[in-house]
């Protein structure tokens, strides 16, 4: 691992990854952020994750990825951790997806300058802003890119994104580590594992909680401790996991408590012909009813595909102002699947908006 023209994917090829586990619980312990690094690469952990979860400072940013590769002293990956920011994207909210892209984009240089081996995008709900994350680190650094989301037990975030459309958009967008992080434990991660592995050919990273959280005396309390932990973890890796760590709950010794476990083979995984919106995924046979809508006023694109009663909305637009808008405006207020169709300058400005996978 001292070699550090040796990428991550690369290595991932062959060897489990072994990430780090919690940094928010270990620093409301009173431990710093230079002694939870070193930590966890006693641990054994072969990636640890940067304490830049949240961090707005290109200096605190900067400081933290050097910080790390300093504890890791080349046994150990250096990820930049990209949290989902603050506010919402127009129109639930106030952010602009260009300008959401603009703000990941500072913190991806931040972190590719400072050294960083890995964008590490986490704890994501909301696939607008997991593809703004996912567009800053492809167009500002040649860095591998690893995007996890956070689902609750019924399989989807509580933005009513599932793990297919998850999967196959991130996919599609060519990510090299796709992902899941916190919300539950190893036990209820299982079968979200199991239904990512039929959603994707990409290595699959699961990194879940010490267990489900339980209050008392206003804390949260996780009671699966490091050999439980690692029985679970286990289960997991058995599916063929390219990674596993630890998120809220876990310590070192959870994540050291997986050293016993190792990279098991993966079955094929037969990729279904389909497409999605955050919400909806349609798999496309002869039977799929498909309404073709035309024009290039969005507002009238949107009123043909409120009044379309179809598995998927095709829409066909030359210019690429309105097909954006067109896009924004109909995904706003449908989970219908879209396809695009229009000059190529259309269809890159409509995808690049479109929350899902549309072709």
């Amino acid at each position: 691992m001292g070699n550090r023209s040796v990428y991550v994917t690369e290595f991932a090829r062959n060897n489990l990854l072994r990430l780090d586990g919690a940094m928010g619980t270990m620093l409301q312990q009173g431990h710093t952020a230079e002694q939870v690094y070193c930590a966890y690469v006693q641990a054994g952990a072969n990636v640890i994750i940067a304490n830049t979860f949240h961090h707005n400072s290109n200096e605190d940013i900067a400081r933290e990825i050097a910080q790390a590769k300093a504890t890791a002293q080349g046994n150990a990956f250096v990820a930049l951790d990209i949290a989902p920011l603050d506010q919402m994207l127009a129109p639930l909210g106030t952010l602009g997806f260009e300008d959401a892209v603009k703000e990941y984009k500072r913190q991806v240089i931040a972190g590719a300058n400072a050294g960083a081996d890995l964008i590490y995008i986490e704890t994501q709900t909301d696939l607008g802003h997991a593809r703004a994350a996912v567009l800053a680190a492809k167009e500002t650094c040649d860095l591998p890119v690893a995007c996890t989301f956070s689902f609750e037990q019924n399989g989807r975030t509580f933005t009513g994104v599932s793990i297919a459309a998850m999967a196959l958009t991130l996919e599609n967008m060519g990510v090299d580590f796709i992902g899941l992080n916190c919300g539950v434990g190893p036990a209820q991660m299982l079968h979200m594992a199991e239904e990512l592995l039929r959603w994707t050919t990409l290595p699959v990273i699961c990194k879940p909680n010490a267990g489900l959280p339980r209050m008392e005396n206003g804390q949260a309390i996780y009671d699966v401790d490091p050999t439980e932990f690692a029985t679970q973890m286990a289960q997991l890796a058995a599916l063929g996991v390219a990674g596993v760590g630890g998120c809220c709950g876990t310590t070192p010794a959870h994540i050291a408590a997986l050293a016993g476990i190792q990279r098991s083979p993966r079955p094929a995984t037969h990729m279904p012909n389909a497409l999605c919106s955050a919400g909806t995924v349609i798999e496309l046979t002869d039977n799929t009813d498909i309404a073709h809508i035309h024009g290039t006023d969005p507002d009238d694109l949107l009123e043909q595909a409120m009044d379309a009663q179809a598995d998927v909305i095709a829409l066909h637009c030359d210019d690429p102002v309105a097909m954006a808008e067109a896009v924004l405006q109909i995904q706003a207020m449908l989970r219908t699947p879209l396809q695009l169709f229009g000059s190529e300058q259309a269809i890159v400005a409509g995808q690049r908006v479109y929350h899902g996978k549309s072709a």
